[in-house]
């Protein structure tokens, strides 16, 4: 319902929101001898999923199924934050968290890097130097929403809670397609059964994710994070096994990211044990779009009137974390 009411505030096209019908396919990468699929098409597929489909069951449809587009989404919240209330983005490293003698928190120390040209006096030429800065930012409130690093800060905040990350790849496919979302259980070339998803965005592309990889979360932040060109390869092939048309789509991005992950499973949002003014909001795993709006409302509504009134938060307290790591 959240997101139906941010479309209505922002307008539909500004985050990228539409109902969409919803499906599950089963696909091959090389064709069954066995299923006659185009004398059995199910009719429950759009005309674009031509390809080596054997099975197909309905999910959701647009009277119970949207989507958005994340960038999208978050840039209008963060834009209308601004724009609104007088927000203030900074973009840089955490560097501190402070606390009084009380153990309320009071500050937040970020550290900064700008990029400056030196002109050398005797010759033609420049170099770059990079020059960090540290600022402190009061505060008494802090809300620790750092996805799959939000562990890190149990340097400053020994509370915070155990983090990790599941790496996942995705692309993006320059293919206007029709609003179905597909959710394929497929079998590769090499026998590997994979879990991708497709969603066609009403921009005119395609996005496609999945090729998990179990690797460490990188200790440098987001920009450490890498693609493997090969997992992104392995994405498209499934697209082009499915659909004629998406086979000679355009690669217009290729990324990876790692989902958030708790230490049992749930996210974690609430108050931070311990330590007054501070609170949590992470391990959402795959669903931090669907969940984010209504975990900012109710992180909103603790730090002002002291409970989350809109949604129970109960059984996702960050304290049941510390109850776990003290046993």
């Amino acid at each position: 319902m959240l997101h139906a009411e941010l479309a209505k505030t922002f307008g539909r096209e500004t985050i990228g929101y539409r109902e969409v019908d919803t499906i599950k396919v089963t696909g091959q990468a090389v064709p069954s001898r066995s299923a006659g699929r185009t004398s059995r098409r199910s009719t429950q597929l759009p005309d674009w999923l031509d390809g080596n489909i054997t099975a197909c069951s309905r999910l959701g449809s647009k009277a119970n199924t949207a989507q958005v587009h994340p960038q999208k989404l978050t840039t209008a919240l963060m834009n209308a934050a601004q724009q609104q209330v007088g927000a203030k983005v900074v973009i840089g490293t955490v560097a501190g968290i402070t606390t009084d003698s009380s153990g309320a928190v009071t500050s937040v120390k970020v550290s900064t890097s700008s990029t400056s040209l030196q002109q050398s006096p005797h010759a033609q030429s420049t170099t770059t130097e990079r020059i960090a800065s540290e600022q402190e930012y009061p505060a008494d409130a802090v809300v620790l929403a750092m996805g799959p690093w939000t562990g890190l800060a149990q340097a400053w905040l020994p509370t915070a809670p155990c983090t990790s990350g599941q790496k996942y790849h995705s692309i993006v496919l320059k293919g206007d397609v029709s609003d179905t979302a597909v959710f394929p259980s497929y079998k590769t070339a090499d026998g590997r059964s994979i879990e991708p998803e497709l969603y066609p965005r009403p921009d005119g592309t395609v996005y496609v994710c999945g090729e998990p990889q179990a690797v460490p979360v990188p200790a440098e932040g987001p920009s450490g994070v890498t693609v493997d060109t090969q997992l992104c390869s392995n994405l498209k092939g499934v697209a082009a096994s499915l659909s004629s048309q998406l086979a000679s789509a355009p690669v217009e991005a290729q990324q990876a990211c790692y989902l958030p992950l708790s230490e049992d499973g749930l996210p974690v949002i609430g108050k931070l044990p311990g330590v007054e003014g501070a609170y949590v909001a992470t391990g959402h795993s795959c669903w931090g779009i669907l969940n984010g709006p209504a975990t900012g409302q109710a992180i909103a509504e603790l730090i002002v009137c002291d409970r989350a009134k809109s949604v129970d938060i109960t059984e996702l307290d960050p304290a049941r974390l510390v109850v776990v790591k003290h046993r």
